[in-house]
């Protein structure tokens, strides 16, 4: 059998890694924004076993916004080692450095964004959902570019 190359090795394991913190953490989050979004002065606050029980109804609630967490753990990596690696023969590494990282936060806020909006409807009421639950299409469109 042949032995695979570095590279290989390295996005494999890479990839593994990020799948394994998705699925294993993503319950988790699910229950701590739904949680944090249900604060308010005319509710009381939610242990962390009512909005893990509110979370998981149905069970695969617990996985709410998996996909672009999935997507979010490709893309911030790959944004900021391309982007580094572009820049870094012609500036400075600090410079380098920063670059990249505002690539990869542009590259990735969409993402994160979709994940936490839809982590975050398990304790509230159908009425108040409505604006968590939009498609990126309907983001786009409805809101538009901000300034």
């Amino acid at each position: 059998m042949e032995k695979p190359s570095e590279f290989r090795a390295l996005v494999q394991g890479g990839t593994a890694g990020a799948v394994a913190l998705c699925v294993l953490g993503t319950p988790l989050d699910v229950a701590r924004h739904a949680a944090q979004t249900v604060i308010s002065k005319k509710r009381p606050y939610p242990g962390f076993r009512e909005a893990f029980k509110a979370s998981a109804s149905p069970l695969s609630g617990l996985y709410r916004g998996i996909g672009p967490a999935l997507c979010f753990s490709v893309i911030s990596p790959a944004a900021f080692l391309v982007a580094y690696e572009v820049q870094r023969g012609g500036t400075e590494v600090i410079q380098a450095g920063m670059f990249a990282r505002a690539v990869q936060v542009i590259a990735s806020q969409p993402f994160e964004y979709f994940r936490t909006s839809r982590q975050a409807v398990a304790l509230l009421p159908e009425k108040e959902r409505v604006h968590l639950v939009r498609t990126p299409w309907e983001v786009a469109t409805g809101d538009g570019p901000r300034t």
